[in-house]
């Protein structure tokens, strides 16, 4: 196949009420959007312009102990399409999202929050899934990545259908732990079997230029 090549987005740093403001609510019900990536009730976290497109982690800080109610949060994952997960809220401390999203379009809590709470973002996702042709015989895939400043990565695959958004993706790290909480600049191989890979970025403001290229060995 073609090689694949682009570069990462930087992140910003993490931004605590990004998408809601401090606030109190007295009973269940949906907290209000309005931090700074906010407008007119949808927080917009990444640019839907960004090849490949990538999503942030959310971050839910209660100043109580909010560890029996359940935050829904609502909006778009990495590409635009819907998503939805339910976080447990933490005791003075902030409760962070496993899934990366672009949008959020709604914060649902179960119930009376403790004190108080806001919401925002982690310096750390993960971009959309980038598909590999699957159809090559005794693939070999060359992952390549070039740092530029401060990261800390990963590299995910998964043998799901990128394309079929009605489906949760078994995302399961890369197979070459020197791309699990990679730092540096670097090459590596693998004979897995990937339908697609995407990049997760766990720490840092810094860049990555990443080469994906696919070959037979028949």
């Amino acid at each position: 196949m073609r090689p694949i090549t682009f570069t990462t987005t930087a992140l910003a740093s993490a931004d605590p009420n990004g998408i809601c403001l401090s606030q109190a609510l007295a009973d269940a019900g949906n907290l209000v959007i309005a931090g700074v990536f906010a407008s007119g009730g949808v927080a917009t976290l990444t640019s839907s312009s960004a090849k490949p497109r990538y999503g942030l982690l959310v971050t839910i800080t209660s100043g109580g102990d909010d560890t029996g109610l359940t935050f829904t949060i609502t909006g778009t994952r990495p590409g635009g399409s819907a998503q939805t997960e339910a976080v447990t809220g933490a005791s003075g401390a902030a409760a962070t999202s496993t899934l990366a999203f672009e949008t959020v379009t709604q914060v649902a809590v179960s119930g009376a929050v403790a004190t108080v709470v806001e919401v925002g973002t982690a310096q750390s996702g993960y971009t959309d899934w980038i598909p590999l042709d699957i159809y090559t015989p005794n693939q070999a895939t060359a992952i390549s990545a070039t740092v530029s400043g401060a990261i800390t990565y990963s590299v995910q695959y998964t043998n799901e259908d990128p394309f079929d958004r009605s489906i949760a993706q078994l995302a399961q790290p890369h197979p070459d732990g020197a791309v699990l909480g990679a730092t540096a600049s670097q090459t590596v191989q693998s004979v897995a079997v990937m339908r697609a890979v995407r990049f997760v970025q766990t720490a840092g403001s810094g860049t990555l230029l990443a080469t994906i290229t696919q070959q037979s060995t028949a």
